[in-house]
């Protein structure tokens, strides 16, 4: 199998395809297809594509700004409602404005890994976590 990554550095379709057993596109959308191991149900293909994409509401526990070639990254720690807790590294675009300690926040995860932290809209809660 033969893993593909784009111009930016990101891992391909292809590599998802590899991690789920079966081809990406049909993982994504939740048809069955067959796998090393047999054939999954729709329902378990549709719950990895979930895994792998999705938004979960957390509380932020640490935020770290630190300064990079004239640009400040983030290292931040969020703790889920089942208390489990992420890291990441993240840029400026990737955070809200004056993120401190204590906040709820909605981090967006692709490929089980933080790319984007935002604020909750007023009123609403994600549902999904």
């Amino acid at each position: 199998m033969r893993l593909g990554f784009m111009f930016d550095g990101t891992v391909h379709l292809q590599l998802l395809g590899l991690l789920l057993g079966t081809r990406a596109p049909d993982a994504i959308l939740g048809l069955a297809r067959p796998s090393l191991t047999g054939r999954l149900s729709i329902h378990h293909e549709a719950y990895a594509a979930r895994a792998m994409l999705g938004e979960q509401e957390a509380t932020v526990l640490e935020v770290k700004p630190f300064l990079l070639h004239g640009v400040t990254y983030y290292d931040v720690a969020v703790a889920y409602r089942d208390r489990s807790v992420d890291r990441t590294r993240l840029g400026p675009e990737g955070v809200p404005e004056n993120l401190h300690a204590g906040e709820v926040v909605v981090a967006t995860k692709a490929a089980n890994m933080i790319v984007s932290l935002r604020r909750p809209e007023a009123g609403g809660s994600t549902g999904k976590g």
